[in-house]
Parts: structure tokens; sequence; C-alpha cells
């Protein structure tokens, strides 16, 4: 399911807008509403009949207040990711930046030189931070579990990930699949106040055939799309969404990772830990 977080209107299109077309009831028109993506004077009609009758003004826009009604709405904040490679020049961090996802560990020895002060410096200006660890399935997922958990220990981190990512590897589907489980259970058995995702995206699970793998939903999604709004199987909703691996800001050097994310809120569907 896609998230609607933006201002939904006529003449909007996009993914944003299907999920608005596919959540309508179907008492909202007499007609068949396209799902196509394009916000159209149907789809606008439709909208205002459900406002009509759930009380709302009946502009025909989707905002947060129709977007909740119709389920479908994500507050969402917006983060970066870093590592080493990355330098970021703390003091000039803009406020709209709530939360920083930092490279922690790799493998069963290596830790990111950066990573301990980022944190740090990171948590002293208000963000919110995560750390990731790095694997290419080369040891035991108990061993590189280990690395991580010793080099985050002791930091205020609310959420931790493993990057899924790595092509490479030796090992077949069902023994990645089985090594990603074991992993995050170990981190999440220590950790269990503490949010455990994975870092992902549709394309490294379709190649690495891990999509029939349905357990791993148990775990937030971290999901890479540099196209459009992430829908990655067998998750139905995204936790966090890394859209920009390339963007350039006035408070990082290079290129920079970019990310949004569903703000915890009572009334967010998309917020809850039943990502």
């Amino acid at each position: 399911m896609y998230a609607v977080y933006e201002i939904q209107k006529l003449n909007s299109v996009g993914n944003q807008v299907k999920q608005i077309q596919i959540s309508l009831p179907k008492w909202t028109s007499f007609e068949l509403i396209e799902v196509d993506g394009i916000f159209g004077s149907a789809t606008k009609r439709s909208v205002q009949v459900f406002q009509e009758e759930m009380g709302l003004y009946a502009d025909g826009i989707v905002g947060k207040d129709t977007g909740l009604a119709l389920g479908v709405w994500a507050s969402v904040e917006e983060g970066f990711d870093a590592s080493h490679h990355n330098t970021i020049l703390w003091d000039t961090v803009p406020m709209n930046i709530k939360f920083a996802y930092l490279k922690a560990t790799e493998g069963v020895t290596y830790a990111d030189s950066t990573f301990r002060q980022n944190a740090d410096i990171a948590k002293g200006i208000g963000l919110d931070v995560g750390a990731y660890h790095f694997t290419k399935f080369a040891n035991s997922p108990y061993l590189e579990a280990s690395n991580f958990l010793n080099e985050t220990f002791g930091l205020d981190i609310s959420q931790l990930f493993l990057d899924l990512e790595y092509r490479q590897s030796e090992l077949n589907t069902s023994a990645i699949a089985e090594w990603v489980m074991e992993f995050c259970k170990t981190i999440s058995g220590v950790h269990s106040e503490t949010q455990i995702g994975i870092y992902t995206s549709k394309n490294y699970l379709k190649e690495m055939k891990l999509q029939s793998f349905t357990d791993l939903n148990s775990f937030n999604l971290w999901a890479a799309d540099w196209k459009e709004q992430p829908f990655v199987y067998p998750w139905n909703e995204w936790h966090a969404w890394q859209y920009t691996s390339t963007a350039k800001v006035d408070w990082a050097e290079g290129n920079l990772d970019l990310n949004l994310r569903a703000v915890k809120d009572s009334n967010n569907r998309m917020a809850k830990k039943a990502l």
C-alpha cells in the first residue's frame, strides 16, 4: 500500500493518487474510478462525496483529514543516512531534518570510523539516531550481530537496521533468508524496546528471490527507491524511504542519501509497528 503524505488535488499525478483511487469506497461514484494515478474530475467528485458523508469540508482535496478518514495518510519527517564516506557539516544541518541513520559496522570486526562521534553529535543537535550494519553473509549472523551490538552499546539509538543489498553471496536464497532472520532476531532479543528493521529494495528482493519469505515483514522496512514511492513485497507499508542517493545540500559535502520516515502518531496508520 502506498502512503499519501502530500496534499493531492485536481491534476495531481502519481502513486499517491493511485492509493486514493484504490481506497475510495465504491459508493462514492456511480462510475468505476480508473486507478490510473491521475487526479481528474471523476476522482475529485468521488472525493467530495466521501467528504460529505464523513462530515468533512467537501472541497475535493485530499489532505491530512481526508487522508486519515480514508486510512491512507502518513505524516512524514525528513532525514538522511551517512557513513565515513560522507562529510556532514553538523553545525549547519537545518531544523527540518529530524533523523540520521548512520553506518555502524560491517562483518565481524569492522566499525565505521565516524560512527560513534557522528552519533553523539547528531544526538546533541536534537536528531533521532538510527544505526545500520552492512553484511556480505560471509560470517555467522550471530558473530556479525555481536559486532553490531558491541559498537552500538551504550548509545541512545532508536532504530537498528540490517543493510540487505549485497548480491555476490555464495549462499542460496533460503540460506540468505535464514541468515537475515537470525541476525534480526538476535538484535531484537537484546534490544526488545528498539525498533529493528531491514534496509533493502524491491529490485534486490526480486533478484535474490526473497519475496516469498514473508517472515521478513516482521521487521520494519527501510526501502530504497530513487524513482518512485516504494512498494516492496512482502511488506505492505514502508517505515522509511530512501528516495535519493545524489542529493546536493549545503550542509554536507558531495552526494547525500535523503530519506522520509513515517512519524509515530496514534492516528497515523503508517507509523504503527505492524509494518
